[in-house]
C-alpha cells in the first residue's frame, strides 16, 4: 500500500500520470492489496484528477482574461494615438514608446506602424494656418472633381479634411492649447495666477504668443487659456467693482486692443458682464471713472436687487430698461451681435446708475446709460 500511495502522490499533478498509476494498480505486485485500500487509492486519484482539471480551467480562464485585458489596453492605446495623429497633432517620443509597448504582439501592432507613417504629412498639414489649410483642401477637391479620384486619394483628402475640422474646433475652444498640441508653440509661457499684479506682469510674453497664434487662426487671440480665463474671472469677482474695472483697463492696455477683444469674447462665454466690461475697457464717464465699473456694479445690483428698490415710479419700471436700450440702438450697428452687446451693456449701466441713486432712474438716465455704453452720442 505504501508503495502504491507513493506512486499516486508522485503523479498527483499530472492527470496522464495518474491514469497510468490507476492502471498500474492492476499489476500482479498489487494483487494482495486490500480492496478498501485499493478503493481509497482510486478515490484519491480521482480527487487529484478533478483538482488538476479545475486548476487547468482556472489557469486557462486567467490567461484568457489577461489576453483580453492586454487586447483592450492595446486597442485603447492605439485608438488614442490614432486620434491624435489623425487630427494633425504631434506625439511625444515617450508616448510613442508607451503605445508601441502596449500594442506589441497584438493585431494593432501593424496598424500602429501604418498610422505612424501617415503622421508626418498630417502634422505638417496641421501646423499650417487655418486659411491655408482650407485653401489647400479646396484646391485638392477641385482637382478630384475634374480629374477623378480613387479610394487611396479619397482617403488621403478625407484625412486632411478631418485634420482641418479638428483644428478649427480646437482653436475656437482654446487657441493657445491648440497651437501647443500642433507644435506651433513649443511651450505656453507660465503665468502666475496667484494675484492680479503677478498676472499683469506675466502678460507680456503671453501676448507675444497670442500674436503668433493669431497668424494661425486669422483673428485676435486671447493671451489666456480657457482654464486661466475662468480663474481670472473668479479673481476679479472677489474685488469691488471699482478695483475690477481698473484691472480690466490695465490688462486691456497691457495686451493691446486686439488681444483684449479676444479676451472679452473668451470671458463673455462664462461671465457676460465681465466680458462686456473688457469690451469697453478704457472707456470713461464724464466724471473720469471707468464705464466698466458701472457695468460690473450694475451686474451685482441687478443680482441683489439694490437697483430696483425705487421701482414705484412709472418711468423706472425694470421691464422698460432693456426695451429702452433696444429702441435707442435699433438699426445703429450692422450686426445683431453688436446690437445685443451694447443693449446688454446699457441695461447693466442702468442698473449701476440706479443702485448709486437709491434705486431711482429717469428717462434721461436711461438715455445717458446707452450713450455711455456706445462711448458717444446717438
Amino acid at each position: 500500500f505504501n508503495a502504491a500511495q507513493r506512486m499516486v502522490n508522485d503523479a498527483r499533478r499530472d492527470n496522464g500520470a495518474l491514469d497510468k498509476v490507476a492502471k498500474g494498480l492492476d499489476d500482479p505486485r498489487f494483487a494482495d492489496l486490500d480492496p478498501s485500500r485499493r478503493g481509497q487509492l482510486l478515490t484519491t486519484i480521482e480527487a487529484y484528477r478533478v483538482s488538476n482539471a479545475q486548476k487547468a480551467e482556472a489557469d486557462a480562464r486567467r490567461r484568457q482574461a489577461d489576453e483580453e485585458r492586454q487586447f483592450k489596453r492595446a486597442e485603447s492605446q492605439f485608438n488614442a494615438a490614432q486620434s491624435i495623429i489623425t487630427t494633425g497633432k504631434i506625439l511625444s517620443p515617450d508616448y510613442v514608446q508607451q503605445v508601441t509597448q502596449a500594442v506589441a504582439g497584438t493585431p494593432f501592432e501593424g496598424a500602429l506602424r501604418e498610422t505612424l507613417r501617415q503622421g508626418p504629412e498630417r502634422a505638417a498639414f496641421g501646423v499650417r494656418p487655418l486659411a491655408e489649410q482650407a485653401q489647400t483642401l479646396q484646391q485638392l477637391r477641385g482637382q478630384l472633381n475634374t480629374q477623378g479620384t480613387d479610394p487611396t486619394t479619397e482617403k488621403r483628402v478625407s484625412d486632411l479634411e478631418k485634420v482641418h475640422a479638428e483644428a478649427v474646433k480646437d482653436y475656437a475652444k482654446d487657441p493657445l492649447v491648440a497651437a501647443l498640441d500642433r507644435g506651433v508653440l513649443k511651450a505656453i509661457e507660465p503665468l502666475a495666477m496667484t494675484d492680479m499684479p503677478s498676472l499683469v506682469n506675466g502678460l507680456a510674453a503671453r501676448t507675444q504668443q497670442a500674436a503668433v497664434v493669431e497668424q494661425q487662426v486669422g483673428k485676435p487671440v486671447s493671451p489666456l487659456t480657457a482654464q486661466e480665463a475662468e480663474r481670472f474671472g473668479e479673481m476679479l469677482a472677489t474685488l469691488p467693482a471699482a478695483d475690477s474695472s481698473k484691472y480690466v483697463a490695465t490688462i486691456s492696455q497691457a495686451v493691446g486692443p486686439r488681444a483684449a477683444s479676444a479676451l472679452a469674447q473668451q470671458i463673455d462665454k462664462k461671465d457676460r458682464a465681465l466680458g462686456l466690461a473688457f469690451a469697453m475697457a478704457g472707456s470713461q464717464t464724464t466724471n473720469g471713472r471707468f464705464t466698466s465699473e458701472l457695468v460690473l456694479k450694475g451686474a451685482q445690483a441687478k443680482k441683489d436687487g439694490t437697483s430696483t428698490k425705487g421701482e414705484k415710479q412709472p418711468d423706472v419700471k425694470v421691464a422698460s430698461w432693456k426695451a429702452t436700450a433696444s429702441a435707442e440702438l435699433a438699426d445703429v450697428f450692422p450686426t445683431q451681435t453688436a446690437t445685443d452687446a451694447y443693449r446688454d451693456a446699457s441695461e447693466l449701466i442702468m442698473h449701476g446708475m440706479a443702485a448709486e441713486q437709491g434705486g431711482r432712474l429717469s428717462q434721461d438716465d436711461m438715455r445717458r446709460a446707452v450713450e455711455l455704453a456706445i462711448g458717444g452720442k446717438l
